[in-house]
């Protein structure tokens, strides 16, 4: 198990990081791991793109298209794929504001009655959706098109102005968007929304354009995705990884850790205690206690021969079992600039 490599990814976990005011800090494994690390500067990445690089790919795989590969049963490789999702706009000045359908609460049920409504208003177009999941709408073109877009994480919650698709393909898809807000405004699923004070599905956002090139693809057969978000179920599967759904904790991960190499995401969401708000202390001490306490005995038994701590800001730590040794950075913050 010596020759195993770990890379433990918590995007956003830095907005809940506040050491210095936190009385657990001082003597946690967290803090001895950070301490002990060798620091690396990593570029603002987006999820899609700090994913691929985490998991060794020499260029980020399209969204569109890794998504597709395990959402929808009969993809194609070869085809040009964009993500075509649902999304409410909201009036913002002389612009929009995003919401993505993630925090919609969308029902299969509304999900299909817009999506079939989207194809019978374009059938002339020769464009049609494919629903891969309430949120989640594909289009399949048969060639690639001049099209650059913004990541749908990236444009959530934000002021589109300068984020619409741009390229000589951009201004259809602009025209697209505005004429698929008039379609789905009077859409019974919205008069039913609205009548309920629930937020509109009056949009949608197009992203992720991409096709496959096989032949660029890192393969990965020894290694390990641990995660819940399509895409990184899709990673897995292109480039013939394994892919699980990211366990509670540590112990439970120790059961099945047969792989060379693993890319654990947690996602802060599940974390958060149900029902109750959780603080950023209770947040970090489940941390703590979940995973760093068992990956720090784990370098310490050499279990692992690296840990590669991603915690989704500009800096990646790595720590070997001889990094431990390195007493001289007991007091060492490596979190401040």
């Amino acid at each position: 198990m010596t020759n195993q490599a770990v890379t433990l990814w918590i995007p956003g976990l830095l907005d809940h990081f506040k050491p210095d005011q936190q009385a657990w800090w001082s003597g946690s494994a967290f803090q001895t791991l950070l301490n002990k690390a060798d620091v690396y500067p990593l570029k603002p990445y987006s999820f899609i793109e700090r994913a691929s690089q985490l998991f060794h790919q020499p260029q980020t795989l399209s969204a569109a298209a890794t998504m597709a590969s395990v959402e929808l049963a009969d993809f194609d490789p070869q085809a040009f794929w964009l993500k075509v999702d649902p999304v409410q706009m909201i009036p913002d000045r002389d612009t929009l504001v995003l919401v993505s359908a993630q925090d919609l609460d969308i029902t299969q049920v509304e999900s299909q009655a817009l999506l079939d409504a989207f194809n019978q208003h374009f059938a002339e177009d020769g464009v049609k959706l494919e629903w891969g999941a309430n949120d989640s709408w594909y289009m399949r073109l048969p060639q690639a098109v001049d099209l650059q877009t913004t990541d749908l994480a990236q444009a959530n919650y934000r002021n589109l102005h300068g984020l619409y698709p741009s390229g000589h393909a951009g201004s259809y898809w602009r025209t697209l968007m505005n004429e698929v807000q008039m379609l789905f405004y009077q859409h019974p699923v919205n008069l039913a929304r609205r009548e309920l004070g629930q937020a509109e599905i009056n949009s949608v956002w197009v992203w992720g354009e991409g096709q496959i090139k096989l032949d660029t693809i890192q393969m990965r057969p020894q290694a390990k995705i641990w995660g819940h978000h399509a895409y990184l179920k899709g990673l897995a599967n292109l480039a013939q990884a394994q892919f699980q759904k990211t366990p509670s904790d540590h112990q439970a991960w120790c059961l099945d850790r047969t792989q060379q190499a693993h890319l654990i995401t947690l996602d802060l969401k599940p974390l958060m205690e149900p029902d109750t708000e959780t603080t950023d202390n209770q947040l970090l001490l489940k941390l703590e206690k979940d995973w760093m306490q068992g990956l720090l005995e784990d370098l310490k038994q050499a279990r692992i021969h690296s840990l590669f701590i991603d915690l989704g800001d500009t800096k990646g730590f790595l720590i070997e079992p001889s990094h431990l040794r390195r007493f001289w950075r007991r007091w060492r913050n490596p979190l401040k600039s």
